[in-house]
């Protein structure tokens, strides 16, 4: 961590005072964004200045929805859907070389999204979503009922399709608020053996 003087730290929370921003202050002082924002913390703007901050954040606002309207839109042009199949297993291989278990056809993860694709990119595996067995991990400071009506809403399936819930210790309800959801497949070693050798070759080492 760079020693930062007594005099500088008063002059980051001088100019945070009269309204400039985490970025300006970053700028006008040479110091990291980051430390900036550890310094100006608690730091009151003084009324007189508070508008102007203000009007300052709501421009980084816009300005970042309009930088995310046109990654969306390139991203729209380089992945035009719908997807061919080959290109769904590819997808799927990939995902479950980074996240899924190794010595069955498994996933676990809190990210609803990446569960989702999961499940509906095994259909080109040939799985039934009859054959999908779902339980869920939950911290002891989780609201079950939310969590349940977070992953059958994601899911698209009825709350009698989660099979368990294993209650973990610990408090992470910030951080996990769903907690993780696990999907197995029954009956998974022939679509285990395929989606395993699809992963070999995409790394090389099919023949």
């Amino acid at each position: 961590m760079q020693v930062i003087s007594k005099e500088e730290i008063k002059k980051i929370r001088s100019l945070r005072m009269v309204g400039n921003s985490i970025l300006e202050i970053s700028r006008k002082t040479g110091r990291g964004k980051a430390t900036v924002s550890r310094y100006v913390q608690g730091v009151q703007v003084s009324a007189r200045y508070i508008h102007v901050l203000r009007e300052k954040q709501g421009g980084s606002r816009t300005r970042a929805l309009k930088a995310w309207g046109v990654a969306q839109q390139k991203a729209k042009k380089m992945l035009t859907p719908p997807f061919s199949k080959r290109e769904r297993l590819i997808a799927l291989a990939s995902l479950y070389w980074a996240e899924g278990t190794k010595r069955e056809l498994g996933f676990i993860n809190s990210d609803g999204m990446m569960i989702k694709m999961f499940i509906e990119y095994l259909s080109d595996l040939g799985v039934r979503k009859e054959d999908l067995q779902v339980s869920l991990r939950l911290f002891e400071d989780a609201d079950h009922s939310l969590a349940i009506q977070y992953w059958t809403k994601i899911l698209d399936i009825k709350s009698d399709h989660i099979r368990s819930i294993n209650v973990l210790k610990g408090k992470k309800q910030g951080k996990l608020p769903y907690g993780m959801c696990r999907v197995r497949v029954k009956n998974n070693a022939p679509y285990f053996k395929i989606l395993i050798s699809m992963i070999q070759i995409l790394g090389g080492k099919g023949e």
